[in-house]
Protein backbone atom coordinates (compact mmCIF):
# COMPACT_ATOMS: atom_id res chain seq x y z
CA UNK A 1 0.00 0.00 0.00
CA UNK A 2 1.38 3.34 -1.00
CA UNK A 3 1.11 5.88 1.37
CA UNK A 4 0.14 8.80 -1.19
CA UNK A 5 -2.42 6.06 -2.63
CA UNK A 6 -3.92 5.63 0.76
CA UNK A 7 -4.15 9.30 1.68
CA UNK A 8 -5.75 10.32 -1.73
CA UNK A 9 -8.71 7.45 -1.14
CA UNK A 10 -8.94 8.36 2.21
CA UNK A 11 -9.31 12.38 1.43
CA UNK A 12 -11.92 12.12 -1.34
CA UNK A 13 -15.43 10.13 0.05
CA UNK A 14 -17.21 6.94 -1.73
CA UNK A 15 -18.96 9.45 -3.55
CA UNK A 16 -15.84 10.89 -5.22
CA UNK A 17 -14.62 7.17 -5.95
CA UNK A 18 -17.93 6.55 -7.63
CA UNK A 19 -18.02 9.69 -9.79
CA UNK A 20 -14.80 9.77 -10.82
CA UNK A 21 -11.94 12.15 -10.64
CA UNK A 22 -12.45 13.12 -14.35
CA UNK A 23 -16.03 13.91 -14.05
CA UNK A 24 -14.61 17.33 -12.09
CA UNK A 25 -11.48 17.57 -13.53
CA UNK A 26 -11.34 16.52 -16.80
CA UNK A 27 -12.74 14.46 -19.80
CA UNK A 28 -15.87 14.98 -22.72
CA UNK A 29 -18.88 15.59 -20.38
CA UNK A 30 -20.78 18.91 -20.06
CA UNK A 31 -18.68 21.18 -17.60
CA UNK A 32 -21.89 22.70 -16.39
CA UNK A 33 -23.11 19.28 -15.05
CA UNK A 34 -19.56 18.14 -13.86
CA UNK A 35 -19.31 21.60 -11.81
CA UNK A 36 -22.89 20.91 -10.44
CA UNK A 37 -21.77 17.41 -9.21
CA UNK A 38 -18.58 18.75 -7.91
CA UNK A 39 -20.40 21.48 -5.88
CA UNK A 40 -22.24 18.77 -4.51
CA UNK A 41 -19.21 16.66 -3.12
CA UNK A 42 -17.63 19.71 -1.67
CA UNK A 43 -21.19 19.84 0.40
CA UNK A 44 -21.09 16.35 0.87
CA UNK A 45 -23.72 15.17 -0.86
CA UNK A 46 -23.96 12.44 -3.87
CA UNK A 47 -26.35 12.90 -6.91
CA UNK A 48 -27.12 9.56 -8.20
CA UNK A 49 -27.75 10.73 -11.99
CA UNK A 50 -26.78 6.97 -13.75
CA UNK A 51 -29.04 4.12 -12.56
CA UNK A 52 -26.53 1.36 -13.37
CA UNK A 53 -24.04 3.08 -10.96
CA UNK A 54 -24.05 2.04 -6.74
CA UNK A 55 -25.47 5.30 -4.74
CA UNK A 56 -24.97 5.66 -0.66
CA UNK A 57 -28.30 5.55 0.58
CA UNK A 58 -27.69 3.47 3.19
CA UNK A 59 -30.45 4.31 6.73
CA UNK A 60 -29.46 3.31 10.16
CA UNK A 61 -32.44 1.48 11.11
CA UNK A 62 -32.11 2.84 14.41
CA UNK A 63 -29.47 6.03 14.21
CA UNK A 64 -30.19 6.73 17.68
CA UNK A 65 -28.17 3.73 19.19
CA UNK A 66 -24.36 3.88 18.20
CA UNK A 67 -24.23 0.56 19.16
CA UNK A 68 -27.12 -0.44 16.84
CA UNK A 69 -25.60 1.59 13.82
CA UNK A 70 -22.42 -0.56 13.72
CA UNK A 71 -23.54 -3.60 15.04
CA UNK A 72 -25.60 -3.25 11.49
CA UNK A 73 -22.81 -2.21 9.52
CA UNK A 74 -20.75 -4.82 11.19
CA UNK A 75 -22.79 -7.30 9.57
CA UNK A 76 -23.39 -5.71 5.97
CA UNK A 77 -19.30 -4.72 5.81
CA UNK A 78 -17.28 -7.39 7.73
CA UNK A 79 -20.04 -10.37 7.98
CA UNK A 80 -20.40 -9.67 11.89
CA UNK A 81 -16.76 -10.45 12.08
CA UNK A 82 -15.55 -6.98 13.73
CA UNK A 83 -14.25 -7.86 17.16
CA UNK A 84 -15.68 -6.09 20.21
CA UNK A 85 -12.25 -3.32 20.89
CA UNK A 86 -13.12 -1.94 17.49
CA UNK A 87 -17.15 -1.94 17.65
CA UNK A 88 -16.33 0.47 20.33
CA UNK A 89 -13.90 2.82 19.03
CA UNK A 90 -16.48 3.43 16.24
CA UNK A 91 -19.41 3.52 18.66
CA UNK A 92 -17.53 6.64 19.69
CA UNK A 93 -16.76 7.84 16.84
CA UNK A 94 -20.62 7.64 15.78
CA UNK A 95 -21.49 9.74 18.86
CA UNK A 96 -18.89 12.19 17.81
CA UNK A 97 -18.72 12.61 13.89
CA UNK A 98 -22.09 11.08 12.91
CA UNK A 99 -22.83 8.24 9.63
CA UNK A 100 -19.98 9.34 7.52
CA UNK A 101 -17.39 9.23 9.44
CA UNK A 102 -17.86 5.94 10.84
CA UNK A 103 -18.61 4.75 7.59
CA UNK A 104 -14.94 5.55 6.76
CA UNK A 105 -13.87 4.27 9.54
CA UNK A 106 -14.73 0.75 8.88
CA UNK A 107 -13.10 1.00 5.72
CA UNK A 108 -9.85 1.04 7.70
CA UNK A 109 -10.74 -2.16 9.95
CA UNK A 110 -8.86 -5.36 8.96
CA UNK A 111 -12.07 -7.15 8.85
CA UNK A 112 -12.95 -5.17 5.96
CA UNK A 113 -10.21 -6.31 4.40
CA UNK A 114 -9.27 -9.86 5.00
CA UNK A 115 -12.56 -12.72 6.05
CA UNK A 116 -10.99 -13.81 9.06
CA UNK A 117 -10.99 -13.23 12.90
CA UNK A 118 -8.96 -10.42 13.88
CA UNK A 119 -7.59 -10.92 17.39
CA UNK A 120 -6.10 -7.56 19.17
CA UNK A 121 -4.21 -6.90 21.96
CA UNK A 122 -4.73 -3.96 24.21
CA UNK A 123 -1.64 -2.72 23.22
CA UNK A 124 -1.14 0.00 20.82
CA UNK A 125 1.01 -1.39 17.06
CA UNK A 126 4.72 -0.02 17.56
CA UNK A 127 5.28 3.14 15.92
CA UNK A 128 7.53 2.78 13.16
CA UNK A 129 11.27 4.03 13.26
CA UNK A 130 11.70 6.69 11.27
CA UNK A 131 14.49 5.51 8.35
CA UNK A 132 18.04 5.65 8.70
CA UNK A 133 20.35 8.00 6.69
CA UNK A 134 22.40 5.50 3.65
CA UNK A 135 25.80 6.24 3.77
CA UNK A 136 26.02 5.71 0.49
CA UNK A 137 26.51 8.52 -1.91
CA UNK A 138 23.78 9.64 -3.71
CA UNK A 139 22.67 9.17 -7.08
CA UNK A 140 19.05 9.97 -9.01
CA UNK A 141 17.95 9.27 -12.36
CA UNK A 142 15.64 11.60 -13.69
CA UNK A 143 13.02 9.89 -16.70
CA UNK A 144 12.09 12.88 -18.94
CA UNK A 145 9.10 12.58 -21.19
CA UNK A 146 8.86 14.40 -23.77
CA UNK A 147 5.13 13.37 -24.94
CA UNK A 148 3.87 14.97 -27.78
CA UNK A 149 6.18 15.34 -31.13
CA UNK A 150 10.04 15.09 -30.55
CA UNK A 151 11.96 15.22 -33.70
CA UNK A 152 14.73 13.87 -32.32
CA UNK A 153 16.65 14.03 -35.89
CA UNK A 154 16.48 17.57 -35.16
CA UNK A 155 17.97 17.55 -32.24
CA UNK A 156 20.56 15.46 -32.63
CA UNK A 157 22.23 15.91 -35.94
CA UNK A 158 25.38 14.28 -37.28
CA UNK A 159 27.66 17.15 -38.20
CA UNK A 160 31.68 16.39 -39.23
CA UNK A 161 34.62 14.19 -39.50
CA UNK A 162 32.44 11.13 -40.29
CA UNK A 163 33.78 7.94 -41.01
CA UNK A 164 32.58 7.15 -45.17
CA UNK A 165 30.56 9.44 -46.59
CA UNK A 166 29.43 12.83 -45.43
CA UNK A 167 26.53 12.05 -43.22
CA UNK A 168 25.29 15.76 -42.50
CA UNK A 169 24.98 16.19 -46.42
CA UNK A 170 22.41 12.86 -46.31
CA UNK A 171 20.83 14.02 -43.67
CA UNK A 172 20.40 17.53 -45.41
CA UNK A 173 19.16 15.78 -48.39
CA UNK A 174 16.87 13.53 -46.91
CA UNK A 175 15.23 16.39 -44.76
CA UNK A 176 15.12 18.63 -47.27
CA UNK A 177 13.52 21.68 -45.73
CA UNK A 178 13.10 20.52 -42.26
CA UNK A 179 17.17 20.29 -41.84
CA UNK A 180 18.36 22.60 -39.57
CA UNK A 181 21.54 24.75 -41.03
CA UNK A 182 24.92 22.90 -40.38
CA UNK A 183 26.25 26.35 -39.02
CA UNK A 184 23.12 27.31 -36.61
CA UNK A 185 24.11 23.48 -34.34
CA UNK A 186 25.98 23.20 -31.62
CA UNK A 187 28.59 20.99 -31.87
CA UNK A 188 29.60 18.43 -29.75
CA UNK A 189 32.66 15.90 -29.59
CA UNK A 190 32.05 12.27 -29.89
CA UNK A 191 35.28 11.04 -30.62
CA UNK A 192 35.51 7.45 -28.95
CA UNK A 193 32.12 7.12 -29.22
CA UNK A 194 31.90 4.38 -32.02
CA UNK A 195 29.48 6.54 -33.97
CA UNK A 196 29.88 7.43 -37.14
CA UNK A 197 31.01 10.80 -36.70
CA UNK A 198 33.31 12.24 -34.06
CA UNK A 199 31.07 15.70 -34.30
CA UNK A 200 27.69 15.86 -33.41
CA UNK A 201 25.35 18.93 -34.05
CA UNK A 202 22.45 20.33 -31.45
CA UNK A 203 19.42 22.41 -32.01
CA UNK A 204 20.74 26.15 -31.57
CA UNK A 205 17.84 26.05 -28.59
CA UNK A 206 19.64 23.39 -26.40
CA UNK A 207 22.54 25.38 -25.34
CA UNK A 208 22.18 23.91 -22.13
CA UNK A 209 22.08 20.40 -22.89
CA UNK A 210 25.57 21.10 -24.58
CA UNK A 211 26.85 22.29 -21.58
CA UNK A 212 25.73 19.40 -19.36
CA UNK A 213 27.37 17.38 -22.19
CA UNK A 214 30.76 18.88 -22.30
CA UNK A 215 30.86 18.85 -18.35
CA UNK A 216 30.02 15.21 -18.82
CA UNK A 217 27.04 15.34 -16.70
CA UNK A 218 24.35 14.01 -19.75
CA UNK A 219 25.26 11.69 -22.61
CA UNK A 220 23.46 10.63 -25.49
CA UNK A 221 21.81 7.05 -26.71
CA UNK A 222 21.55 7.18 -30.32
CA UNK A 223 19.61 4.78 -32.77
CA UNK A 224 17.21 3.40 -29.74
CA UNK A 225 13.36 2.70 -30.28
CA UNK A 226 10.89 0.31 -30.80
CA UNK A 227 11.44 -1.06 -34.18
CA UNK A 228 11.55 -5.24 -33.34
CA UNK A 229 13.63 -5.17 -36.57
CA UNK A 230 15.36 -3.35 -39.24
CA UNK A 231 12.63 -1.99 -41.58
CA UNK A 232 12.82 0.19 -44.40
CA UNK A 233 9.13 2.31 -46.46
CA UNK A 234 8.90 -0.82 -48.21
CA UNK A 235 8.32 -3.66 -45.90
CA UNK A 236 7.87 -1.91 -42.17
CA UNK A 237 4.29 -3.14 -42.00
CA UNK A 238 5.44 -6.77 -41.88
CA UNK A 239 8.02 -6.03 -39.96
CA UNK A 240 6.58 -4.00 -36.60
CA UNK A 241 3.63 -6.68 -36.35
CA UNK A 242 4.70 -6.63 -31.99
CA UNK A 243 4.01 -2.98 -32.04
CA UNK A 244 1.37 -0.47 -33.34
CA UNK A 245 4.17 1.52 -34.88
CA UNK A 246 1.49 4.86 -35.51
CA UNK A 247 -0.49 4.62 -32.50
CA UNK A 248 0.43 7.55 -30.16
CA UNK A 249 -0.66 5.76 -26.92
CA UNK A 250 1.54 2.42 -27.77
CA UNK A 251 4.48 4.04 -28.53
CA UNK A 252 4.16 6.34 -25.64
CA UNK A 253 3.68 2.89 -23.08
CA UNK A 254 6.52 1.20 -25.21
CA UNK A 255 9.27 3.96 -24.54
CA UNK A 256 8.51 3.73 -20.87
CA UNK A 257 8.62 0.15 -20.81
CA UNK A 258 11.24 0.00 -23.77
CA UNK A 259 10.53 -3.85 -23.44
CA UNK A 260 9.24 -4.45 -26.96
CA UNK A 261 9.00 -8.37 -27.13
CA UNK A 262 7.83 -8.35 -23.37
CA UNK A 263 10.71 -9.72 -21.88
CA UNK A 264 10.04 -8.43 -18.71
CA UNK A 265 5.74 -7.62 -18.85
CA UNK A 266 4.28 -5.37 -16.22
CA UNK A 267 7.88 -3.30 -15.30
CA UNK A 268 8.91 -0.13 -17.32
CA UNK A 269 12.48 0.37 -18.39
CA UNK A 270 12.83 2.70 -14.82
CA UNK A 271 11.05 0.00 -12.54
CA UNK A 272 13.62 -2.76 -13.73
CA UNK A 273 16.73 -0.12 -12.66
CA UNK A 274 14.92 -0.11 -9.03
CA UNK A 275 14.83 -3.68 -9.00
CA UNK A 276 18.21 -4.39 -9.69
CA UNK A 277 19.21 -1.94 -7.47
CA UNK A 278 17.27 -3.30 -4.36
CA UNK A 279 18.86 -6.84 -5.39
CA UNK A 280 22.25 -5.45 -5.09
CA UNK A 281 21.35 -3.70 -1.54
CA UNK A 282 20.52 -0.12 -2.86
CA UNK A 283 18.09 1.84 -0.78
CA UNK A 284 15.41 2.94 -3.36
CA UNK A 285 12.34 4.98 -4.00
CA UNK A 286 10.39 5.51 -7.31
CA UNK A 287 9.18 8.74 -7.57
CA UNK A 288 6.46 10.64 -9.84
CA UNK A 289 5.67 14.29 -10.88
CA UNK A 290 2.78 13.14 -13.24
CA UNK A 291 0.38 10.29 -11.64
CA UNK A 292 0.94 6.78 -11.93
CA UNK A 293 3.42 5.76 -14.88
CA UNK A 294 4.45 2.72 -17.07
CA UNK A 295 8.37 3.83 -16.65
CA UNK A 296 8.73 3.18 -13.01
CA UNK A 297 6.50 0.07 -12.67
CA UNK A 298 8.64 -2.51 -10.39
CA UNK A 299 8.03 -5.64 -8.94
CA UNK A 300 9.21 -4.41 -5.17
CA UNK A 301 9.01 -0.28 -4.67
CA UNK A 302 5.80 1.32 -4.71
CA UNK A 303 5.66 4.33 -6.54
CA UNK A 304 5.47 7.81 -4.88
CA UNK A 305 3.38 10.20 -6.61
CA UNK A 306 4.64 13.71 -5.48
CA UNK A 307 3.03 16.63 -7.85
CA UNK A 308 4.42 19.40 -6.15
CA UNK A 309 5.78 19.80 -2.27
CA UNK A 310 2.66 22.46 -2.13
CA UNK A 311 -0.06 19.69 -2.99
CA UNK A 312 1.34 16.51 -1.17
CA UNK A 313 -1.01 15.85 1.52
CA UNK A 314 -1.34 14.91 4.99
CA UNK A 315 -3.34 12.30 5.57
CA UNK A 316 -7.62 13.40 6.15
CA UNK A 317 -6.62 17.02 6.22
CA UNK A 318 -10.12 18.01 6.12
CA UNK A 319 -11.30 15.19 8.83
CA UNK A 320 -14.93 15.97 9.93
CA UNK A 321 -13.46 14.98 13.69
CA UNK A 322 -10.48 16.86 13.40
CA UNK A 323 -10.23 20.07 15.35
CA UNK A 324 -7.81 22.78 16.62
CA UNK A 325 -6.74 20.92 19.34
CA UNK A 326 -6.66 17.78 17.75
CA UNK A 327 -6.15 17.92 14.30
CA UNK A 328 -5.21 13.80 14.04
CA UNK A 329 -7.96 12.48 15.50
CA UNK A 330 -9.59 10.61 13.26
CA UNK A 331 -5.70 8.88 12.47
CA UNK A 332 -5.89 7.95 16.12
CA UNK A 333 -8.92 6.62 15.82
CA UNK A 334 -7.89 4.49 12.80
CA UNK A 335 -4.58 3.33 14.96
CA UNK A 336 -6.77 2.04 17.23
CA UNK A 337 -8.91 -0.13 14.75
CA UNK A 338 -5.49 -1.71 13.44
CA UNK A 339 -3.57 -2.38 17.19
CA UNK A 340 -1.09 -4.71 17.83
CA UNK A 341 -2.97 -8.38 17.46
CA UNK A 342 -1.97 -11.65 19.28
CA UNK A 343 -0.47 -15.23 17.72
CA UNK A 344 -3.21 -16.64 15.83
CA UNK A 345 -4.62 -13.71 14.80
CA UNK A 346 -5.84 -13.50 10.94
CA UNK A 347 -2.63 -13.27 8.99
CA UNK A 348 -3.80 -11.00 5.82
CA UNK A 349 -5.52 -8.81 8.32
CA UNK A 350 -2.21 -8.39 10.31
CA UNK A 351 -0.32 -7.96 6.53
CA UNK A 352 -3.37 -5.08 5.79
CA UNK A 353 -3.00 -3.59 9.73
CA UNK A 354 0.96 -3.16 9.30
CA UNK A 355 0.95 -1.82 5.78
CA UNK A 356 -1.98 0.77 6.61
CA UNK A 357 0.35 1.67 9.85
CA UNK A 358 3.32 2.10 8.07
CA UNK A 359 1.54 3.97 5.24
CA UNK A 360 0.69 6.75 7.93
CA UNK A 361 4.29 7.06 9.36
CA UNK A 362 5.40 7.25 6.54
CA UNK A 363 2.80 10.18 4.75
CA UNK A 364 3.35 12.11 7.87
CA UNK A 365 7.22 11.75 7.95
CA UNK A 366 7.15 13.56 4.11
CA UNK A 367 4.57 15.76 4.96
CA UNK A 368 6.55 17.24 7.83
CA UNK A 369 9.90 17.09 6.17
CA UNK A 370 8.21 19.03 3.10
CA UNK A 371 7.15 22.26 4.83
CA UNK A 372 10.75 22.59 5.72
CA UNK A 373 12.63 22.55 2.53
CA UNK A 374 13.92 25.52 1.40
CA UNK A 375 15.06 26.35 -2.06
CA UNK A 376 18.37 28.36 -3.32
CA UNK A 377 17.35 27.97 -6.64
CA UNK A 378 14.29 29.82 -8.69
CA UNK A 379 12.68 27.67 -10.61
CA UNK A 380 10.44 28.33 -13.74
CA UNK A 381 7.02 28.72 -13.07
CA UNK A 382 6.11 26.64 -16.28
CA UNK A 383 4.62 22.89 -15.61
CA UNK A 384 8.18 21.42 -16.36
CA UNK A 385 9.76 24.15 -14.03
CA UNK A 386 7.46 22.80 -10.78
CA UNK A 387 8.04 19.25 -11.59
CA UNK A 388 11.54 20.02 -11.73
CA UNK A 389 11.71 22.12 -8.40
CA UNK A 390 9.69 19.26 -6.95
CA UNK A 391 12.06 16.59 -8.06
CA UNK A 392 14.89 19.34 -6.14
CA UNK A 393 12.72 19.35 -2.71
CA UNK A 394 12.50 15.72 -2.92
CA UNK A 395 16.55 15.08 -3.16
CA UNK A 396 16.71 17.17 -0.45
CA UNK A 397 14.59 14.76 1.63
CA UNK A 398 16.56 11.39 0.91
CA UNK A 399 17.99 11.23 3.84
CA UNK A 400 14.50 11.92 5.95
CA UNK A 401 13.62 8.69 3.27
CA UNK A 402 16.98 6.66 4.04
CA UNK A 403 17.66 6.44 0.43
CA UNK A 404 20.58 6.35 -1.95
CA UNK A 405 19.00 5.90 -5.68
CA UNK A 406 15.31 7.52 -6.37
CA UNK A 407 14.52 7.29 -10.09
CA UNK A 408 11.94 10.41 -10.76
CA UNK A 409 9.68 10.58 -13.55
CA UNK A 410 8.85 14.25 -15.35
CA UNK A 411 6.49 14.85 -18.60
CA UNK A 412 6.30 17.37 -20.72
CA UNK A 413 2.78 17.24 -22.58
CA UNK A 414 2.14 19.09 -25.76
CA UNK A 415 5.92 18.38 -26.65
CA UNK A 416 6.68 20.65 -29.89
CA UNK A 417 8.82 19.14 -32.34
CA UNK A 418 12.05 21.03 -32.85
CA UNK A 419 11.93 23.03 -36.25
Amino acid sequence: MNSQTLTSFFNGNFAMVELGLNDCYGGFGDHAVRSSKCDNLLRGEFVNDNPNRGSLNYTPPDASSPSKVVEDLALLLTAGRLNSDAKTVLENAYTEGGLSVVQKLFIATPEFHSTGIVNSRISPRPESSPPTPSEEGYKAIVFLNLSGGADTFNILVPHSDCIGKDMYAEYSTVRTVLALDKSSLLQIDATGSGQVCNTFGLHPNLGTLQTLYNDGDLLFTSNIGVLQEYADKTNWRDKTDDTQLYAHNSQQEEIQRMDIFEQQVGRGVGGRMLDVLKNNGFKVNALSTKGATNALTSNFTPLIVVPSANSYEKFDPMSAEGSGSDPDLLINKIKELNKATNLGSNLFAETFSSALHQSLSENQLLYDSLQTITMDTLFPSSSIGRQFETVSQMIKTKDIRGVDRDIFYVEQSKFQRAA
